[in-house]
């Protein structure tokens, strides 16, 4: 989908040889990055009918502790807003000027994640993550419609809760009155969100059911 949207038009057989024959050289237990590119053009924004689609590929290593943050993270709201963009709504393309903006707000070394609204004051994301919540009893995640990313994870998510999430607009009012919230990217993993602060106001919440079942699935994928 995403290629379809930037009018990118690789080679998907010869990516997947690419990620066969990096994948048989990884670590087992590695971060696999691709990134798709239009490729080297001259000036101006116009597309050129010779130019080539770029592949690049790299292996990194997991990020250590991982299942620490899985226990409860600090969390708080950013200034920075999230612009409505319904053509690239939903996609990981590569202009995350936005999430670098509000990466800079970080109060202090004891946060991991910023939260992140559009100009309506409603909850979109995290800066690299997706964004769940429960609320009475019933699992909210935000409308990607305008703006934000649909990440793998977030995906996986709406399969494991097959049935019980409401994917809906998420005033900040409601991220503040509910009953838990956790955070979710494929790399981290499952973050509950055990503070927040929000300007001036600050709340504590528990990890609950929702969240529970989600680091469960989560380790179950890791095969743990």
């Amino acid at each position: 989908i995403g290629c379809k949207t930037l009018q990118l038009h690789p080679d998907f057989g010869q990516i997947k040889l690419w990620l066969q024959q990096t994948l048989a050289s990884a670590p087992p237990n590695a971060i696999l990055k691709l990134i798709l590119t239009r490729g080297s053009g001259g000036r101006g924004y116009r597309i050129g009918a010779e130019v080539a689609p770029r592949c690049l590929i790299s292996v990194h290593p997991l990020p250590e502790n991982l299942d620490e943050p899985a226990k409860g993270i600090k969390a708080f709201v950013c200034k920075q807003r999230l612009a409505w963009q319904p053509t690239l709504a939903g996609l990981k393309h590569l202009n995350r000027l936005e999430q670098v903006l509000a990466s800079a707000e970080f109060p202090d070394n004891s946060y991991s994640e910023g939260l992140m609204l559009d100009y309506s004051d409603n909850v979109i994301e995290g800066t690299r993550t997706n964004l769940f919540l429960g609320v009475k009893g019933k699992l909210l995640t935000p409308d990607l419609q305008g703006s934000g990313i649909n990440g793998v994870m977030r995906r996986k998510l709406l399969e494991h809760f097959s049935g019980q999430t409401t994917i809906t607009t998420i005033p900040l009012e409601h991220l503040v009155q509910a009953d838990e919230i956790f955070l979710v990217n494929s790399v981290v993993g499952i973050w509950p969100v055990t503070h927040l602060t929000f300007g001036t106001e600050e709340r504590d919440y528990i990890p609950g059911p929702f969240s529970r079942s989600a680091v469960k699935y989560f380790q179950k994928a890791q095969g743990k």
